[in-house]
């Protein structure tokens, strides 16, 4: 892939082209170009396209609680919610 950006209609979020597309394009039905719809890879992967993303932001010394399903929590690179130690952010990807 020669520039992530142009190619998936995106400006950000790209790493090794790509994992995950929150300002992807929404399409009804399964799409045949991988990745070009609002995706996330580990979640139900790069051909199903979710309805809405939001993302919220919040101060690093915010408590995150139990963490996710797997008790990884923010801030642990194995998971899915990893943030630079400066800012939290978590990711709701509708289902």
């Amino acid at each position: 892939m020669s520039h992530c950006a142009r190619t998936f209609h995106g400006a950000w979020w790209f790493t090794a082209c790509h994992e995950s597309h929150l300002n992807g394009r929404y399409h009804r039905y399964p799409h045949r170009i991988s990745g070009d719809g609002i995706n996330w890879m580990t979640f139900k992967g790069l051909g199903y396209s979710h309805k809405f993303t939001l993302m919220m932001v919040r101060p690093a010394s915010y408590s995150v609680g139990r963490g996710a399903p797997d008790g990884r929590v923010a801030g642990d690179s194995r998971s899915t919610l990893y943030a630079p130690p400066t800012v939290l952010t978590r990711v709701f990807i509708s289902q």
